[in-house]
């Protein structure tokens, strides 16, 4: 098995100034949407067992950067042409960090229920 990701689609617009990566400029903002479905399509063409997953940053608690993840994956789940195994949270600290342990397990709950993986797979601390 392996897993294949879309990285950090969705940004707080404060970030960038705008709610999408520039990569939507060039691919519209059904990006996600796009890949996913591709990539659904040669998993099947292909027979391979290759797990979607998006990966995003700011959302290892309930915040708006993972609320608005969770509301992007729940409408892709909506299609059938789409499948996403998985979630991948980054998380970029500091000591003005307001996210407490209980916040953290509860946001993995919100998208574990929708039946996907879970998963830390960066955590860098700004001090």
């Amino acid at each position: 098995m392996s897993a294949s990701w879309i990285n950090e689609e969705l940004q707080e617009p404060n970030v960038c100034g705008q709610g999408l990566l520039a990569t939507s400029h060039y691919t519209g903002t059904n990006y996600t949407t796009t890949a996913f479905k591709t990539a659904n399509k040669v998993n099947k063409s292909l027979e391979l067992k290759t797990k979607p997953y998006y990966n995003d940053y700011n959302t290892n608690s309930v915040n708006a950067n993972s609320t608005a993840v969770l509301g992007m994956i729940q409408t892709q789940q909506l299609d059938a042409s789409i499948c996403i195994d998985g979630l991948e949270f980054q998380s970029h600290s500091s000591y003005s960090d307001t996210a407490t342990t209980e916040d953290m397990v509860t946001n993995l709950e919100r998208f574990a229920a929708l039946g996907l993986d879970v998963a830390f797979t960066e955590h860098i601390p700004f001090w």
